[in-house]
């Protein structure tokens, strides 16, 4: 767990990270959840390729 916790500030932070992962934290209880974007729940239906899915994410995003 340590080793997660220094990854997340590492990069820049919670609010550097992808809707999708600041929800999460949310449903965990570590980020307040007005913090998040709203989103419609309609748009978890769209297919993950589409770039407006919450759970996409470009390869820049994933870069260490």
């Amino acid at each position: 767990m340590d080793k997660e916790r220094k990854w997340i500030p590492d990069r820049g932070g919670i609010t550097c990270i992808p809707s999708w992962g600041i929800m999460w934290l949310s449903v965990l209880g570590v980020f307040d959840r007005k913090g998040n974007d709203p989103l419609p729940p309609e748009i978890w239906l769209l297919p993950y390729f589409v770039h407006m899915h919450p759970g996409f994410s470009s390869s820049s995003s994933l870069a260490s």
